[in-house]
């Protein structure tokens, strides 16, 4: 049974064309996600809209229509689904083309192993009320699909509570003096500081770019008592989805087409990630500026 199961889904995607995959990004850091879709085998297609980000900057309303232009012009291009930035994947949660990732993470990975049902959330956020809305999607979403364990309801005040820090500094760590910087360590301890005070047992980035001081975060969070789920647990989840609503993607196929709305400097001079996404200059990287975007 199970060599007919996968011998159906590799005549299927030989037939029917690779899963096409849209990820919306900002800048650099939203693209944190590319060090594993590099190896999903899919057609990916980036939108990287550098001329209107970083959207953590950028009022709720603006970014809403960004976000809202993206999804138009990726649906243009055919994508079977499109991964939009955490906080943007819950407010657009309705739309079917929208991959559920951060939202299957939330549910499957931090709520239910919550013990006392406390959760810290970084984001990037410098408008207030952008940081406002993004913590009330996720107490929405907890509430409209979460049921606590037999476990968590033995505990008898257990009740969730989620506690927002926004850290939009820490991109100007990142982009200037590095990960390992010994700036960037002093900012994610203060950042922290709250997240302790306040006795949370669970970390979960609203911003990707928080998954480059993954490391720094648990070491800072003391992980014996605070969980931090890297990027390993965000590429199961992401497989785990794909399999479900496309099938097993094949390895080794894998393309990629990058669209830029300003210069694409932010990424054209990164190595790194065009490394990861060419496999070591296998792939041919495909560039295209959007002129009216």
């Amino acid at each position: 049974m199970k060599i007919f199961v996968e011998k159906f889904w590799e005549d299927f995607f030989c037939f029917f064309g690779r899963m096409k995959l849209g990820l919306v990004a900002s800048d650099r850091d939203s693209l944190a996600l590319c060090e594993f879709l590099a190896r999903s085998g899919v057609e990916l297609e980036i939108l990287l809209d550098d001329r209107g980000g970083p959207w953590g900057e950028k009022s709720w309303d603006f970014v809403a229509g960004r976000v809202q232009k993206s999804l138009e012009f990726l649906r243009g291009r055919g994508v079977d689904a499109v991964i939009l930035p955490p906080v943007w994947e819950l407010a657009m949660a309705e739309d079917e083309k929208i991959l559920p990732l951060f939202q299957k993470i939330l549910g499957e990975e931090v709520l239910p192993w919550s013990v006392a049902g406390k959760i810290g959330l970084l984001a990037d956020l410098v408008e207030e009320k952008s940081q406002e809305n993004a913590l009330r999607l996720v107490e929405e979403f907890a509430k409209k699909n979460f049921v606590p364990t037999e476990r968590q309801q033995k505990i008898g005040k257990f009740g969730l509570k989620f506690w927002l820090k926004s850290s939009p500094i820490r991109k100007s760590f990142r982009a200037r003096l590095g990960v390992n910087h010994p700036m960037a360590g002093r900012v994610l301890r203060m950042d922290l500081r709250k997240f302790r005070d306040a006795g949370v047992d669970s970390l979960l980035p609203l911003d990707r770019g928080f998954w480059f001081f993954a490391k720094k975060i648990r070491g800072r969070a003391r992980t014996k008592r605070v969980k931090f789920k890297d990027l390993r647990v965000v590429e199961e989840k992401f497989r785990e989805i794909v399999a479900e609503k496309f099938g097993e993607n094949r390895e080794g196929d894998f393309s990629v087409r990058i669209f830029f709305t300003d210069s694409g400097a932010k990424i054209r001079g990164d190595k790194l990630l065009l490394w990861q996404l060419g496999r070591g200059e296998k792939v041919e990287i495909l560039w295209e500026k959007l002129e009216d975007f």
